[in-house]
């Protein structure tokens, strides 16, 4: 089942990726992050 919506997923959420194994739990969301190869900060919506 794929589910595409440009809505965020509230924090608790287990979702399971595609071909994934393995279920995430949604515990943050808004990181910044600076990229190992660029050096450049970097934003993730979760």
């Amino acid at each position: 089942m794929i589910e595409k919506t440009n809505e965020l997923l509230p924090l608790g959420s287990i979702v399971l990726l595609e071909e994934g194994m393995q279920k995430l739990i949604i515990v943050g969301r808004g990181a910044i992050y600076t990229d190992k190869e660029t050096g450049e900060d970097k934003f993730a919506d979760y």
